[in-house]
């Protein structure tokens, strides 16, 4: 995971980064968003898991599944879920900041979140919420333009600058692999659009894009 702010969430240290690897060892993924922090690391790529960094689908999904756990866990408390390469199973933690309290499981197997939510819902004696709509999501403009030469060019520029998107809510990589922060996504009125990180709340993403205009870069929070 490149950002800084999932160092400490998600990579002790980083596997050796190559611009066009021919195969992926493992892939990562982290995420907090609400009462939730998830890191996951696995061997192996799973066809072509993490290649090009996040994805919409995967970030909507861990937001949905965020927004359950959030819901039936106190204000204080916080839940975290960690399945790494070394772990044999997903390590399951409820964390109490006002007690100092600490619940911990271990589910073997493969990472699972429905497991997971069933465990922290017996924990607190609360039923598993059932699944709501998909979540906003938001990400950071830094430009629009009808020429996709002109789009890449600048996309190039931020990641050969190492820009980075200031604390997302959630991200993916494969490893080793050269992933760049920022992508050039294709509208259907004809524009390309230069986009940093993703965000699960728009004030949020507001404050990452105040942070990249003090860095002199044009930058807005939009919608996914």
């Amino acid at each position: 995971m490149r950002p800084a702010a999932f160092l400490s969430l998600l990579l002790p240290a980083l596997l050796l980064l190559t611009s066009r690897p021919a195969r992926a060892d493992s892939y990562s993924w982290a995420g907090k968003s609400g009462r939730l922090e998830v890191s996951v690391w696995l061997s192996g790529f799973n066809e072509g898991a993490g290649e090009g960094g996040w994805d919409e689908d995967s970030a909507r999904d861990f937001a949905s599944w965020a927004a359950r756990f959030t819901s039936i866990v106190s204000r204080g408390a916080r839940v975290i879920l960690r399945h790494e390469i070394a772990d044999d199973g997903t390590v399951v933690e409820l964390r109490s900041a006002r007690s100092g309290r600490r619940r911990v499981a271990v589910l073997a197997g493969e990472f699972d979140f429905a497991r997971a939510l069933r465990v922290v819902a017996r924990w607190v004696g609360k039923p598993v919420p059932p699944a709501g709509a998909s979540p906003p999501l938001f990400t950071i403009q830094v430009l629009a333009a009808r020429s996709e030469a002109r789009a890449d060019a600048y996309a190039r520029s931020l990641d050969d600058r190492g820009v980075e998107p200031p604390d997302p809510f959630f991200d993916q990589a494969c490893h080793p692999c050269l992933i760049p922060s920022a992508r050039v996504d294709p509208g259907a009125d004809g524009y390309h659009r230069v986009t940093l990180g993703v965000y699960d709340r728009r004030d949020a993403a507001r404050r990452a894009a105040a942070k990249l205009r003090g860095e002199g870069i044009d930058a807005w929070a939009r919608p996914l």
